[in-house]
């Protein structure tokens, strides 16, 4: 359980700096 609350925020923080990243280059 510890680790799959790990892997969800892991995955969300990806996708929040992916989606700066997108609109920087935007």
């Amino acid at each position: 359980m510890f680790y799959l609350l790990i892997t969800l925020f892991s995955i969300i923080k990806i996708c929040s700096l992916k989606s700066i990243s997108l609109r920087k280059i935007n």
